[in-house]
């Protein structure tokens, strides 16, 4: 069913089950869209967890040692990235970046600027417009309630940001009505007004 879109969906249908199958299809779509969101905070939790036990093992080693007095800034801000408590670290970038995607999402779904710079648009594009936009203000607010610098921060929310934001623009679409909806139901309650 994720493979159709709601308007092919839609059409399909007999007029005695439209609602009925709308509100099944919103209800899969928030359900598909809720485990999705779910599995990057769990998957990508594991991943924070498993650099810190590697970054701890390589700063105890002498080549490691070296290395990091080599290149003090960056050590000294992923020691500090990993010196956090990693869940709560972890549950507030993926808040943070929730929130991020579905606002950009939604004011993009409701004034149709997603039709025509989401839909169209192949990976790479996606990822030039949508994907680093939603990183950078998300490490934005990120530095703000973390002490880290913004370039760690943008690297720490640039992977959630890849599925935050495919999954927030296909919650936002089926949820939110667009202004082509808006319109199209303002002109339709016009003809019944004036056939009465």
């Amino acid at each position: 069913m994720s493979s159709i879109t709601y308007n092919e969906f839609y059409t399909n249908m007999d007029n005695s089950s439209k609602w009925q199958n709308t509100i099944r299809f919103i209800l899969g779509t928030v359900k598909e869209c809720f485990y999705a969101f779910c599995s990057v905070v769990f998957i990508y939790t594991i991943i924070l967890f498993i650099g810190s036990h590697i970054w701890v093992d390589y700063s105890e080693y002498a080549v490691g040692t070296a290395i990091m007095k080599k290149i003090i800034n960056n050590s000294y801000n992923v020691d500090f990235l990993f010196s956090n408590n990693i869940w709560s670290l972890s549950l507030d970038l993926h808040l943070k970046m929730l929130i991020v995607c579905l606002i950009t999402s939604s004011v993009c779904t409701f004034l149709l600027v997603k039709n025509y710079f989401y839909d169209v648009m192949g990976v790479i594009n996606r990822m030039v417009l949508w994907v680093i936009p939603n990183t950078a203000i998300t490490a934005f607010f990120f530095v703000d309630s973390h002490l880290f610098d913004y370039k760690t921060a943008f690297v720490v929310a640039f992977v959630p940001a890849i599925f935050f934001t495919h999954y927030s623009m296909k919650l936002m679409s089926v949820i939110l009505p667009d202004l082509g909806d808006i319109h199209t139901f303002i002109l339709f309650i016009f003809r019944k007004i004036r056939r009465l």
